[in-house]
């Protein structure tokens, strides 16, 4: 049995690696969502395969078409799995619909936290409704953005894929919008400090980082990072910030090292 779910493992880490190579050829994007958004609107679904097994999950047409079949990000989920323990605390910084929130919350179980961020109000209340269908009570859900200051921020919301919005300044176009908006610090004065960390913010990763000059000082700080990196500029800074925090840069299979870095607290 560990065999078989190894091998369906590396098939779906393949397929969603030949996936995201197809999706980049011209026009494809496009085609993809025209495809993809024209059934299941509203239905209810049970994934069946994968860490995300079991899961209850409703289907919405603005969101990614794998997410009802549990084969979105694999690789992300998988290592979720691995290194994450019982009883740990998960930020989820950039959450979504909540896919890697779920799948955190059944890992660390009762006796852990997951605190999921996201600003985007529409899809920030499908990511609530997901964790309803799944009685899952240790998920606590932030309406706001993440960066180096407290206040109000600018978000652009893109009429494209929901998962670009972005504060505005980082070149998406779209609907503006005033969110309220956080740092990694805060969060940690009201928070369980985590043993892992996903971000995944469009760019502002190079605004948010800043705003945990506490959280990553010290024996305490993440034990795994998982950054997404938008841009030359942002996988520079992501780079040397995990240098300058003794973060170690590891290649894991199935990770597009273009796309997400994953750091590893040098102790």
């Amino acid at each position: 049995m560990e065999t078989t779910g190894r091998k369906e493992s590396e098939a779906v880490q393949w397929f969603w690696k030949l996936k995201s190579l197809v999706e980049k050829v011209p026009g494809a994007f496009r085609v993809y969502k025209l495809v993809t958004s024209q059934t299941g609107e509203g239905k209810l679904y049970t994934i069946k395969r994968g860490p995300m097994a079991g899961v209850r999950w409703r289907r919405y047409n603005r969101l990614p078409y794998w997410y009802h079949l549990g084969l979105y990000e694999p690789q992300q989920s998988s290592y979720i799995q691995t290194h994450l323990r019982e009883g740990e605390t998960f930020w989820d910084i950039g959450a979504h619909a909540g896919y890697h929130a779920i799948c955190a919350a059944r890992v660390v179980g009762p006796r852990g936290r997951v605190i999921a961020v996201e600003p985007t109000p529409a899809i920030a209340r499908i990511m609530r409704e997901q964790i309803a269908l799944n009685n899952l009570r240790n998920i606590t859900v932030l309406e706001q953005a993440v960066s180096e200051s407290e206040g109000e921020v600018t978000f652009m919301q893109s009429p494209r894929d929901s998962r670009s919005s972005a504060i505005a300044g980082l070149g998406i176009d779209g609907e503006a919008i005033q969110v309220p908006c956080t740092t990694l610090d805060h969060l940690l004065e009201q928070y369980p400090a985590p043993a892992m960390l996903k971000m995944d913010i469009e760019g502002a990763e190079i605004f948010a980082l800043p705003g945990g000059r506490r959280l990553f000082s010290g024996n305490k700080r993440p034990k795994h990072l998982l950054i997404g990196v938008h841009g030359d500029e942002a996988r520079r800074y992501t780079e040397d910030f995990f240098a300058r925090h003794d973060y170690r840069l590891v290649s894991v299979p199935g990770f597009d090292d273009d796309v997400t870095l994953v750091g590893v607290r040098e102790d």
